[in-house]
């Protein structure tokens, strides 16, 4: 089951194995809205290229002299006073040190840090919200909406958390925008349909920790996944660190279907990460078109 959006403006490539396409070359990709399916319901897409050095792009020493890191906060995504709801969501221009900061370095860092943007958005905008960068004229859409406070509050500790971890688990091998429904111990229940357990990701890269990813009950190990892993002998994304859903890493809440963490530790020990993303799909992920669900024992 596949889903896909309309990108356009000066047109947003979806990376393949490992290449960057230059904003000028690149192809539109269509992928079709899925907001009327559930609220925190959209498809995936960040590229691995992308992914791999948001753990540094995205950390204090990045973001800090660009003015977008102060005293463990971090600044929102709408630029102050360009605001609108005359659509009934709410629209607003991407914020100045946001559009410096990913204009302020070459190709292909700058692809890259467009593609973070844009899923800082689609991560934690709802549906329907709209950020422009006016340097570029590249619009950027809301999507799961598990943290719709980005646009306008500073980001706080959960905050930081809740989009480290929304856009880990939306990376993807080959951008192929799968869809998927994000739950959060602050969020309502994925819809019925979205019956399998895939992955779930914890980490601040704001705060400069790393993520970890844990696999879910359809999808024993991350790597269990063709989501993630696109099947046997093929690379799969790269996060700083996984375990398996069994390792014990995690404490689980909610009902045997909707069951989502609520922290995780990681496997070397340390501070247990709040804040947890956990993915459901509406098909075996480790089939990826299966219907056939996992075997392994619920915790």
């Amino acid at each position: 089951m596949m889903s896909r959006a309309l990108f356009t403006a000066g047109s947003i490539a979806l990376f393949g194995m490992g290449c960057v396409a230059e904003l000028e070359d690149a192809p539109e990709v269509e992928v079709t809205n899925v907001a009327a399916r559930c609220p925190t319901c959209d498809p995936n897409g960040l590229p691995p290229d992308a992914w791999k050095i948001a753990v540094v792009e995205l950390s204090p020493s990045r973001l800090g002299p660009r003015g977008l890191y102060t005293a463990g906060r971090v600044t929102p995504l709408c630029e102050p006073g360009t605001k609108s709801t005359a659509t009934g969501f709410p629209v607003c221009n991407l914020a100045k040190p946001w559009a410096d900061w990913a204009d302020a370095v070459p190709s292909p860092e700058r692809e890259y840090r467009m593609y973070l943007t844009m899923y800082m958005v689609k991560v934690g905008a709802r549906h329907g919200a709209q950020v422009k960068n006016v340097k570029t004229g590249v619009t950027f859409s809301g999507g799961f909406g598990i943290a719709p406070q980005v646009l306008e509050v500073p980001w706080d500790y959960q905050t930081q958390s809740l989009i480290t971890a929304g856009m880990a688990v939306t990376v993807d091998q080959v951008a192929n925008g799968v869809e998927m429904c994000m739950k959060t111990k602050f969020t309502s229940d994925c819809p019925a349909g979205y019956a399998w357990h895939e992955i779930s990701a914890v980490g601040n890269h704001f705060a400069g920790q790393r993520e970890l990813v844990v696999g879910g009950y359809d999808a024993h190990r991350p790597e269990d996944s063709t989501r993630v892993c696109m099947g046997s002998g093929v690379a799969c994304n790269t996060y700083s660190s996984t375990a398996a859903y069994h390792a014990a890493l995690c404490t689980y809440q909610g009902s045997p279907s909707q069951r989502h963490p609520t922290f995780c530790t990681p496997a070397g020990g340390g501070s247990s990460f709040d804040f947890a993303v956990q993915v459901f799909l509406p098909f075996d992920p480790s089939t990826l078109f299966g219907s056939s669900g996992g075997t392994g024992p619920r915790l």
